[in-house]
């Protein structure tokens, strides 16, 4: 009976998740604001459309460059993440 529960859930939770997932990725590629996501290394991992329209005009393809090709003086992202 507990198991089932369980069961229960996690498919409720993994439910949540997908919409929320879906929720957020249609609204970041639907924005017309260029959005990019960098890891700890300030390499771009993710950019939406309109990021990538912005900077084909730069390169063709901007995942995995870093951050600093297209930005003077990026802003420490990681010490930002440490003050959340």
């Amino acid at each position: 009976m507990t198991k089932n529960l369980l069961n229960h859930d996690n498919e409720q939770l993994e439910s949540k998740l997908a919409v929320s997932a879906y929720a957020f990725i249609t609204i970041v590629e639907q924005s017309m604001d260029g959005i990019l996501i960098v890891n700890s290394n300030k390499k771009i991992i993710y950019a939406n459309h309109a990021a990538i329209a912005l900077f084909r005009q730069i390169t063709p393809n901007i995942l995995g460059r870093s951050l600093t090709t297209f930005v003077d003086h990026p802003i420490d992202l990681v010490s930002q993440e440490k003050n959340i």
